[in-house]
């Protein structure tokens, strides 16, 4: 079970981008750092899948090819219908894993946002939004198919407006609610989400092809985390307690807890808020560093680094 870091999250105030912000790229590999062992892990799902179904192809060819033709390999013996069945299987199997990556993703990406902890036993706690998925892929592909129809490059316009959508279907509301509220959010900035959309895909294909295939694994992650970001920036994920606040969209993400030394935890976000006398950071979106503060009370193992010093008045 993951714990959160920040234990005041979304305790700022409302305030929200109109903007598409191109900094979630950077943002998005910053908190992709953080976890890379898990979203490791996770990504190599399918690949254990794609794996097991040529092993079996190879099993299945070498056997055919030293078995008479009327033997156990033969197309019409029963072990070979077997074999058939079998690859048909595994082959389902890999598009299966695939989808479940998608699914597990999108809330790995959305917790990692929120300021939590992810492990690599966290994977599949996703999965409860497994059909939603579905539902949501089947609305999303029409919306894609009207785009088309109704102006060919009408369907990145649909992409980049469904942006957050993904996410939103992680944190547990409906497809059709999601792509919704997507639109709603990201219609105010269209045109730099379409520009958004075409200049991260253009990355993430550069990048895929310029290492092989290998930057996948760290490219498609950030892909789900931009979408977590999106939501955060554009539309507000809203706190647990249900009290509709918003998160800040300026406040960085895992954390852990922190005071001054001495004082109690004092609930907020980093940076401060405008109304609090200290500035926000300068570029919207930029990922800041906290200072160096004192946990707020040991956890997850950790003890302070040192006991407090007892000072010259005490015996």
């Amino acid at each position: 079970m993951s714990s959160p870091y920040y234990s005041d999250y979304g305790q700022g105030p409302n305030y929200l981008s109109s903007k598409v912000n191109f900094g979630w790229i950077g943002e998005s590999f910053e908190i992709y750092k953080q976890a890379w062992l898990s979203w490791l892990y996770l990504c190599l799902i399918p690949v254990g899948a794609y794996v097991c179904l040529m092993v079996l192809m190879l099993v299945a060819g070498l056997t055919r090819s030293t078995m008479p033709r009327s033997g156990v390999g033969a197309p019409g013996s029963s072990a070979g219908v077997g074999i058939i069945i079998l690859m048909v299987a595994l082959e389902l199997a890999v598009y299966l894993s695939i989808f479940i990556v998608v699914v597990c993703a999108g809330e790995f990406a959305l917790r990692q946002v929120k300021g939590e902890y992810v492990e690599p036993r966290d994977i599949f706690r996703g999965m409860k939004h497994f059909w939603p998925y579905v539902l949501f892929g089947i609305l999303s592909y029409i919306c894609h198919l009207v785009g088309f129809i109704a102006l060919c490059v009408g369907t990145y316009v649909v992409a980049g407006l469904l942006i957050p959508a993904s996410a939103m279907v992680s944190n547990g509301m409906s497809a059709v609610d999601a792509i919704g509220k997507s639109f709603d959010g990201m219609k105010k900035d269209w045109l730099n989400a379409t520009l958004f959309y075409l200049v991260f895909n253009l990355l993430l294909a550069a990048g895929i092809m310029c290492t092989c295939g290998l930057g996948s694994f760290v490219l498609l992650p950030m892909y789900f985390i931009v979408s977590a970001l999106a939501y955060r920036d554009m539309i507000g994920i809203p706190l647990p307690d249900g009290t509709g606040m918003l998160r800040s969209s300026v406040r960085p993400v895992a954390w852990p807890p922190y005071t001054d030394a001495g004082s109690p935890q004092q609930p907020g976000v980093w940076p401060p808020p405008p109304t609090s006398g200290q500035p926000p950071p300068t570029q919207y979106g930029q990922y800041v560093q906290p200072p160096f503060r004192q946990r707020a009370s040991p956890q997850f193992g950790n003890t302070p680094d040192q006991p407090d010093a007892p000072s010259p008045s005490e015996p």
